[in-house]
């Protein structure tokens, strides 16, 4: 019974990432497609849904400030023991901050909403939309802090190897900037009031 409940929660987000490698496969979808798509959601879509979820409800019900702290050792406690741990076996630089971000960076703000959704409906996913304004900056801020520190390990090539990074740095903190924006508009004065 719980095994089929799961699978109807889930099924539809596999089923849908199936039928995206099925359309790269044939040719419909091309990397560039996949590049502009994925950058279209993570920087215009998601920070409106995010706005659109926090704009409607009622903050004072929902924000729960130990639920926040509590997320975020949950996040930084893993990626410091990951990074400790990672830097024995990783030598190269860009491979270990790879690593690493891949390590606690989770795809919460992709399938999780889609999970959420399925699972808890609307109510849910404003709840979700609520703990990722406070947690997408602070993934952001800690692949920036990996990134940046293990590529500055690397002297010898003479390429720059941090160019890429720091481009993709750019795109997360303009994207910080928004949900920073957005929490403050969602906690602005009388945000908490009833009507």
């Amino acid at each position: 019974m719980v095994f089929l409940q799961t699978l109807q929660v889930v099924a539809p987000v596999f089923i849908l990432a199936f039928v995206g490698l099925f359309l790269k496969k044939i040719r419909l979808m091309n990397p560039s497609f996949v590049n502009m798509s994925s950058k279209l959601v993570f920087n215009v879509a998601l920070p409106c849904l995010v706005f659109v979820k926090l704009s409607v409800v009622d903050l004072s019900r929902l924000f729960h400030p130990e639920l926040i702290i509590y997320i975020y050792i949950m996040t930084i406690a893993p990626f410091l023991l990951v990074w400790l741990f990672a830097h024995i076996w990783i030598q190269q630089g860009e491979n270990l901050g790879a690593f690493v971000q891949g390590s606690f960076r989770s795809n919460f703000s992709i399938v999780g909403f889609a999970v959420i959704l399925n699972l808890y409906g609307e109510s849910g996913l404003t709840l979700a939309a609520v703990i990722l304004a406070f947690t997408m900056p602070l993934y952001n801020l800690l692949a920036i802090i990996v990134l940046t520190m293990t590529t500055h390990q690397k002297k010898t090539s003479f390429k720059n190897p941090v160019v890429s990074h720091d481009y993709k740095s750019i795109n997360d903190l303009s994207t910080d900037i928004c949900y920073i924006f957005i929490i403050t508009l969602a906690l602005a004065p009388g945000a908490f009031q009833h009507s």
